[in-house]
Parts: C-alpha cells; structure tokens; sequence
C-alpha cells in the first residue's frame, strides 16, 4: 500500500476537541466508513474541519463499526482500514465518548496525511475500491462512502479530460456504463459527496450549468445500480499550496448551450446547437444552423485578430478513413456558412478528425451496436482560437 496502514487501535496525543459525541446504546448498528481523499493537482484543499466529516466517522468509532481510507488519483489504492473493536472491560460513558472521539481525530490526521501518488483521477475506480474495502466491515453495518473531491475525473471510462462528458446528459452516460457492466452494485451503500465542482490552478472553474451537470452526472451512474447519493453544500479549503503533486490533466470546458466568447473557450456547433443528419454533412435545421452562426460572423467581422480553427467530427469507430473525410465535410459546411454571412475565408482553418476528436464520447455497446442517443452528440463541429494551445496541439497532431 502506498501510504502507512492506520492503526485505529493506537489512541494518539491529540488536544481533545469537544465534539457531540455518541454512546454505544445510540448505535445499536455498527457504521462502516469509506473516506474517499481527493487530495491532489488542480484541487482544494479537503475539508477535514467539516462536522460531516468529524459526525461520520465518530459515527462509526462510537457504534464500533469499520473506518476505511482510499486515496483518489489515477490509481486509487486502499490507504488503510480497521475495525474499531469496543473495550475489553465495562468503562463510564464519558470515557467511552472520551475513547471515541480520540480515536475519531486519529482518523482525520490520517485523511491529513493521505494524498496522491499517481497522475490523473479515477473517480469511478475509487468508488469501487471504497464498495471493496466496505467487505471487512462486521455483517449488518450500515455502509457509507463519503468523498471529499471535485468529481472532475481525467482516466478511466469516466474521463471528462478526454471525452465531452461535462455537458452529456447523465441518462446517456448511466446508460452506457450500464451496458458495459462498469458499475458495480451500490444498493446497500449511502454515498455523500462533499466539495463536488470545486477546483484549482490550472483548471478552469465550472459554470453554475457544469456543476449542475456534474452533480446529475453521479447522482445518475450511482443510483443506476440503486446506491443513494447525496451532495452537501460544503466549502472545500483554499487553494491546496502542495507542489509535488503528480500531474493531473486540465479539463476543456467547451462552450455548448450559447454562442459566446468569454474566455475564448472551444464552442461546439453540435445536437444542441446545430446539429448534423447521420452519415452526411448536412444540417438538421438549416435555418437554425444561420441564426446560431450569424453572431460567430459578426464577431469575426469585428475582430480581425482573430482565426478560427474548425473540428468536424463523427459518431462511431469504425471506417476511419469515411469518418475523416465527413468530418472534414462538416467542418466545411461551417466555413461555407461562416463566409456566406460576410465571415473572412481566410481567417478561417478547417480540419476533421473523425472519431479521433478530443471531445469524443464513446457511443458504442459492448456488442458494437452504436448507442443513437450518445452518437447524436458526436456530429459535431467545434470552434477554437486558432492561436490557442489546444488549437495548436490539434494542428500538430498531438492529443
């Protein structure tokens, strides 16, 4: 393991704090605890001083139950686990409550002390390893996993770095991983997520929609196997001043519900905004496809600095060479359109890159039957500064 395993049993020399603390009789059913840390690159500080932390996991110290702790980075591993075992003789209920809340604040300086050891965030991986170590909990606990991170996972199937999953409808995504059995059962586990959205340096903040969608996000893949999930509205701390961090990718937060510009942030011209007929570079609604489009012109008309880099793409994964030349095709539609509305041809570049896209989301079943409500999200153009970083790793063919 990578980090020291917890010895809950060692009642170490902290200032007690005063805390609600519970006596045996209150908690006739053991707690078992998962605490899933999200302590790593481009997030807060976790939020140890919350009193959902400090209730949960005296919860579980004061019924005798079972205290786990997962690290969330690109491998989540078991940082540690035990049984809280109750005294070997009769003690006074205030040495009891005395007991327990110590051993409570040796938790939280452990959770302190645990951050990550490898690149990127695998969300869904360290919910499963907390349902794992939630096995060694006494028969009949009551399970519950808290995780104290942002949700913005960058690896595995749930990879919001590599794929358009922020602004996906979660019924989609549910869908999917259900389809690949990627989920396990979560039926008989409460799950609370603290700190959901909440990011650092170099990642950009996500909009009031993004949170929203991230929160729906979860709440859908993890009710889908028929867990419960909660998210409470708890400050993570301030920006985290660890610099030794492994690395963890920035996440494209693309542009998709209006046309704007603030950031000069990717802007998709995709299902929600324009949209195009399967297999071929036509538009849904022509007519809409003008009215989004028009202020996309206008501003190039008013900005003469300013070059737009257009990416078409496809659904699906298979005919590689098909996929590149429709979605180059699209992106050509844009353009045409673009310059028919008084845009600059020349300030206008245009590339397709098929299913390989930076945003593409996987649309297929296990069986390789595409999944049309996904697919529909992958008929796609999107429009960056041509001068921006990811503008130019595309150009150069780095991904």
């Amino acid at each position: 393991m990578k980090n020291s395993l917890i010895t809950i049993a060692l009642l170490l020399a902290f200032t007690i704090i005063t805390l609600t603390a519970c006596s045996k009789e209150e908690y006739q059913t053991p707690v078992a605890a998962a605490i899933i840390i999200g302590n790593h690159a481009n997030s807060k500080t976790p939020n140890l001083a919350c009193p959902e932390i400090e209730k949960e996991i005296l919860e579980a110290t004061s019924s005798y139950g079972f205290v786990s702790i997962v690290t969330l980075d690109g491998s989540p591993e078991l940082a540690g686990g035990c049984l809280i075992n109750p005294p070997q003789s009769d003690l006074a209920e205030s040495k009891l409550k005395q007991i327990a809340t110590r051993q409570a604040h040796s938790i939280l300086s452990n959770l302190s002390a645990t951050k990550a050891s490898h690149p990127e965030v695998d969300t869904l991986a360290a919910l499963e390893v907390s349902r794992r170590s939630l096995t060694s909990a006494s028969q009949g606990s009551v399970k519950h996993i808290v995780i104290l991170d942002s949700g913005l996972s960058t690896a595995g199937l749930i990879n919001f770095q590599k794929s358009g999953f922020i602004d996906t409808k979660p019924s989609v995504i549910a869908g999917y991983l259900n389809d690949r059995k990627a989920v396990a059962d979560f039926s008989d586990i409460k799950i609370a997520g603290l700190g959901l959205g909440d990011v650092a340096a170099a990642q950009d903040e996500l909009s009031p929609a993004q949170r929203n969608n991230l929160k729906q996000i979860w709440t859908a893949i993890i009710e889908k196997t028929g867990g419960r999930v909660t998210f409470l509205d708890t400050l993570s701390g301030g920006d985290n001043s660890a610099k030794d961090y492994p690395k963890v990718s920035t996440v494209s937060l693309l542009n998709t519900s209006t046309v704007t510009f603030d950031n000069r942030r990717p802007i998709v011209f995709g299902e929600n905004q324009i949209g195009f007929i399967g297999d071929t570079a036509e538009y849904v609604n022509p007519a809409k496809a003008k009215e989004v489009l028009t202020p996309v012109a206008e501003y190039m008309k008013k900005n003469p600095n300013f070059i737009a880099l257009l990416v078409g793409s496809t659904a699906g994964e298979k005919d590689k060479p098909y996929c590149l030349q429709l979605s180059a095709a699209r992106a050509n539609m844009v353009q045409n359109t673009l310059v028919s509305l008084g845009a600059p041809a020349s300030r206008i570049k245009v590339i397709g890159l098929g299913f390989d896209d930076p945003w593409h989301i996987p649309d297929t079943s296990a069986d390789g039957i595409m999944i049309e409500s996904v697919a529909s999200q992958n008929r796609k153009v999107v429009m960056l500064d041509a001068s921006s970083a990811e503008a130019q790793s595309i150009l150069a063919g780095i991904r």
